[in-house]
């Protein structure tokens, strides 16, 4: 089995979407890098049910897409609920 290795980059651009876009006190909100697929993985479980909540994540997928922030490092922009 080879290591996967983490890149900083990914870790880094996950604290700044978790320091910027989720301020509320509400949990769920997901932001973390997935390494193995090269993935930086947005959403909350309520994604896809409550309007407000899909509407934030998909302008925040528009928003990390449109500047190239996951693909300037190689990973490619993921919406989940878990």
């Amino acid at each position: 089995m080879t290591k996967t290795e983490k890149d900083p980059r990914a870790v880094e651009l996950c604290n700044e979407i978790r320091r910027l876009y989720f301020t509320k006190k509400d949990s769920g909100w997901i932001a973390r890098p997935h390494h193995t697929n090269k993935e930086i993985r947005i959403g909350h479980p309520q994604y896809g049910n409550d309007d407000v909540v899909s509407s934030e994540i998909d302008s925040l997928y528009i928003a990390i897409d449109r500047l190239g922030l996951a693909d300037a490092i190689g990973y490619k922009l993921e919406i989940v609920t878990k």
